[in-house]
């Protein structure tokens, strides 16, 4: 692992640690997912699910308790207090919610659009039901049957 000391908004000296091996991707879910296909360390190509930076309207009515910062000098986004910490891991989705990371690709529709499931390479999508690439099958009939 390679681990990088960064200072700037979140804090002096804090450390960041970024694997330097590949993982198998097909069988993680939610915020674990999201950080290993972000950062390019997924061994199946998968893209990075986040689109666009969460920006200061995004999330509206959800999260009352923010503080409003400046990303490289580019644009307005927020820090949302969770557990009495303020934090910056949500996802927007296309309807204008937010769902944390730990919600995103995890095989179930959080935002209640879909968007945190699409750009998902863990899964795929089956009549609106989104099954584990693990038990893929050739249809979906099929891989909507309990596995006995």
């Amino acid at each position: 692992a390679v681990v990088s000391t960064q200072s700037g908004h979140y804090g002096r000296g804090m450390q960041v640690i970024y694997p330097d091996m590949l993982f198998n991707c097909n069988h993680l879910y939610g915020e674990m997912y999201v950080y290993l296909s972000c950062l390019g360390k997924c061994m199946h190509s998968t893209k990075c699910p986040i689109k666009s930076s969460i920006k200061y309207n995004d999330c509206k009515n959800q999260d009352n308790d923010r503080v409003y910062t400046l990303v490289n000098n580019h644009h307005l986004t927020f820090l949302g207090r969770k557990s009495g910490k303020y934090t910056n891991d949500y996802f927007p989705c296309a309807n204008n919610l937010c769902v944390e990371y730990s919600k995103v690709c995890d095989l179930v529709d959080n935002c209640g659009d879909s968007s945190d499931e699409l750009n998902c390479g863990n899964h795929f999508e089956c009549g609106g039901v989104f099954i584990p690439k693990k038990k893929k099958s050739t249809d979906c009939d099929s891989a909507l049957i309990p596995l006995l």
